[in-house]
């Protein structure tokens, strides 16, 4: 009877584009064929059956995939191997045959051109199925043997291949959950349970994780009647650590305990958190960098964080509303105490040294959980106080600005054609299919992050911490400038724009907020976060009048000798200033405005007069012709008084001048080239004043062709500011005595302003040393009487073409004792 219902099923399945309605019919006939007790007394012909029902399924799952995605066929061909699975552990072998054809036929389907997007749609639900399949079939395999014995990586290995088809399965996380927890690694398991819950298609409920966090939970008290030796392994600090987050989360979300408890439990695990950070990262300087420590540093914050975002959001035990407003908070404070911990320790590093290559590695580690957590509290902000981590995020936004992140993420994007927003790193594809933040991934990437464009760009490990960085200072901005970031879209290099108009550019602000998607976190807009700073080019609000990078004193609102009143200026001067540096400007008439005039105009001449008694209204007016005299009449007035002679020339005192050379050389290559005949031209200068010139510059600029190739080779980016263009004239002037170099690892800065304080000297640069001073040791007095010095002793400076013009306000102090 079984051979006859076998036939006739093949009947059935050859008829052409069946419905759904008749597969299913033709499924569950076979199914009760397989099955039915009355039938298996055969055991040749129910294995037949079997066979023809697979069959059918297969056939079905390839021709019609959309079908068999509504009629859950995946899920009726792995039942029908599960049966046999429970039976006899001989089919095992079978089944991986039968699966791993299978989902061989289904990628060479795939890779076919022309299919609907429907067809693609099932077929790769059948594929993620099949791999699943795949998974549990080699895990019921290694359970078959003692615990010694059981390698679960070739299962993990099928379950990562089902995520790279679809990311957004919560059955595949709660598989990798379970390999986990078999494993011990409990913030691993916890972390893959938590993900199975925000998934497109969840799987199960929070029963699992709640059992992780308890296991946590009672692995933390173990720990804790334990005698904690001082110079644990780092796989010892990473285990407490992970133990202790998890038993704080427990108590978070059940409301175990009293809040004396929870707060000496918050207490313990930020302790553990210190002191993994701390092992990681005073690792013996001689050793290699270990690149899987931090890999597994890096891995476990960022699990650490999600898990903390998801229980956030989600109340494990679904009690009162009360209770779960309870927990949210409790975990809300989990994760600003884990986030405050990253920033301080990420601001202490590169306080220390920015430069270090141990230095990069180990910010490349902490980066990624810190910028995910800044990522979900833009998208809650309203949620949220507005003091969260501000004063953190602030120190550590300009610690990174000083160290020029942006000029590197600039320079970067122009060797990555432009552009390098659409650039991938490690921790967004860890995140893709994360519906917590999935508005953040959408608006960074617009594109689906699919497997062929996540590993179409790799970044080098400066590259990764250059876009790490400028993602942080993006994030950071509601911190530092007041209101939270605005998307930007990315302007190609070299696109001309048309000065804005104020009135335009505010009312349709919020149109442009809510129909641009992509946000670069490169580009830079002066009009959306302040003004450029006219020192050191830098957008900055002014707070207290000053730029928060350089220092720069702003002389909008600049006043008198006495403080009391405002400078008094012409008439011509205020309304010149009111219509072209106001930020709110009128609009651009189609006449241009005339400026103070640059040549002597005929007062006989009728078009003088003409344009004298009759300026256009929409223009500032000239300035009068009374302040049309000779430059050099002009300023020998008053000559006679000491105050206002030249005073950098050396004709009573020489002086000891010191040159900041890798400032004064980009300034003369406009910012693009590091132009070493700058050098030279400001070390001429001031010798033929008669003053005694050194400069400073770091030694690694004098390095050969070959030197940097090998640089560049080890992952280093050269940017401009590395690469003289005259690397003989700097020898020539290290010959001279004039030049010296600086440690490659020492900070060249300190070394000019050393020199200069202990040698009574000034010091040529546009760098007001602001990270120097911030960076000093020793209470707040102290700094502020070194920024008094270095403002005394500090020569600005610009250049018209080879032309060096120092700032014609600067003055010599008359006292000789300047030193520190």
């Amino acid at each position: 009877m079984l051979q006859c219902c076998y036939r006739g099923s093949m009947r059935w399945k050859s008829c052409s584009r069946p419905g759904g309605k008749r597969w299913e019919k033709i499924i569950r006939k076979m199914r009760y064929l397989c099955y039915c007790d009355n039938c298996s007394d055969d055991q040749d012909e129910l294995e037949s059956a079997c066979s023809g029902l697979r069959c059918t399924c297969v056939e079905l799952i390839k021709a019609y995939p959309k079908t068999a995605k509504k009629l859950n066929i995946n899920e009726k061909l792995w039942r029908s191997w599960y049966r046999e699975i429970e039976g006899q552990s001989s089919v095992l072998k079978e089944c991986t045959a039968f699966y791993s054809s299978l989902v061989d036929g289904l990628q060479s389907s795939l890779r076919r051109r022309g299919r609907l997007p429907e067809h693609l749609d099932g077929l790769k639900h059948s594929l993620q199925q099949s791999l699943i399949a795949l998974g549990d079939v080699a895990r019921y395999e290694q359970n078959q043997l003692e615990k010694e014995r059981r390698d679960w990586n070739e299962a993990r290995n099928y379950y990562q291949q089902a995520l790279e088809v679809a990311p957004s399965n919560g059955k595949v996380y709660n598989q990798l959950g379970l390999l986990a927890v078999l494993e011990g690694k409990l913030l691993d398991g916890a972390y893959m349970y938590a993900r199975s819950l925000t998934c497109d298609n969840p799987f199960g409920n929070a029963g699992n994780l709640l059992h992780v966090l308890k296991r946590g939970k009672n692995a933390a008290k173990q720990r804790q009647t334990q005698q904690e030796t001082p110079g644990k392994s780092t796989c010892e600090a990473m285990e407490t650590y992970a133990t202790r987050v998890i038993s704080c989360l427990y108590m978070a979300q059940t409301g175990e305990g009293s809040k004396t408890e929870l707060d000496a439990a918050l207490e313990r695990m930020q302790s553990a958190l210190v002191s993994l950070l701390d092992v990681c990262d005073q690792q013996d300087e001689a050793t290699p960098i270990d690149g899987s420590l931090l890999e597994a540093l890096s891995r476990t914050l960022i699990q650490t964080v999600c898990l903390l975002i998801v229980l956030i959001h989600y109340n494990v035990e679904k009690t009162s509303h009360q209770a779960f407003n309870n927990g949210t908070k409790r975990a809300l404070a989990v994760s600003t105490m884990t986030a405050s911990s990253l920033l301080s320790k990420l601001t202490a590093v590169l306080s220390a040294s920015a430069e270090s290559t141990r230095t990069k590695y180990f910010t490349n580690a902490l980066l990624p959980a810190l910028n995910i957590y800044l990522d979900w509290l833009q998208l809650h902000e309203a949620r949220l106080s507005s003091k969260t981590l501000q004063k953190e995020c602030v120190l550590l936004f300009h610690i990174l600005s000083a160290n020029g992140f942006i000029e590197r993420g600039l320079y970067c994007a122009q060797k990555r054609e432009g552009d390098l927003s659409n650039a991938t790193l490690p921790e967004d594809r860890e995140l893709n299919g994360f519906l917590l933040l999935e508005k953040a991934l959408q608006a960074r990437f617009p594109e689906e992050l699919t497997p062929e464009k996540k590993f179409s760009r790799q970044l080098t490990e400066e590259e990764r911490l250059v876009l790490r960085a400028t993602r942080f200072m993006a994030l950071s901005e509601r911190f530092v400038f007041g209101k939270a970031p605005a998307p930007i879209t990315f302007v190609p290099t070299g696109a001309s724009h048309e000065p804005r108009d104020s009135k335009t550019g505010r009312n349709s602000s919020s149109k442009a907020t809510k129909t641009t998607a992509r946000v670069d976190p490169l580009a830079i807009d002066p009009v959306v976060t302040g003004r450029l700073c006219i020192l050191c080019s830098n957008t900055s609000t002014f707070p207290d009048g000053e730029c928060e990078f350089c220092g720069y004193e702003d002389d909008v609102d600049a006043t008198s000798d006495n403080e009391k009143d405002p400078v008094q200026q012409p008439l011509w001067i205020q309304e010149y200033d009111l219509a072209y540096n106001n930020e709110f400007s009128p609009k651009k008439s189609t006449t241009s405005p005339r400026s103070s005039p640059a040549r002597r105009i005929d007062s006989n001449s009728s078009t003088s007069s003409t344009l004298a008694s009759s300026p256009q209204s929409d223009s500032p007016p000239s300035p009068p012709q009374t302040l049309e005299a000779d430059f050099k009449t002009i300023m020998s007035i008053g000559a006679e008084h000491a105050d206002f002679q030249d005073s950098l020339s050396a004709d009573k005192t020489q002086r000891l001048i010191v040159i900041d050379a890798p400032n004064v050389a980009m300034r003369h290559g406009k910012g693009k080239v590091f132009s070493c005949a700058g050098i030279e031209l400001a070390v001429n200068y001031f010798q033929a004043l008669g003053h005694r010139v050194v400069a400073f510059i770091p030694d690694y600029m004098l390095q050969s062709d070959e030197e940097r190739r090998e640089r560049e080779e080890q992952g280093e980016v050269l940017t401009a500011s590395k690469i003289p263009d005259d690397v003989a004239l700097l020898e020539h002037l290290m010959h001279k005595g004039v030049l010296i170099p600086t440690p490659p690892q020492d900070y060249d800065d300190s070394y000019s302003i050393q020199y200069a304080g202990l040698h009574n000297g000034y010091v040529v640069t546009n760098d007001l040393f602001r990270d120097h001073i911030v960076n000093m040791v020793g209470p707040r007095e102290r700094k502020v009487a070194m920024r008094v010095w270095l403002r005394a002793h500090q020569i600005s400076y610009s250049w018209v073409r080879n032309e060096f013009l120092p700032n014609p306000n600067f003055r010599f102090p008359e006292t000789a004792d300047g030193a520190f």
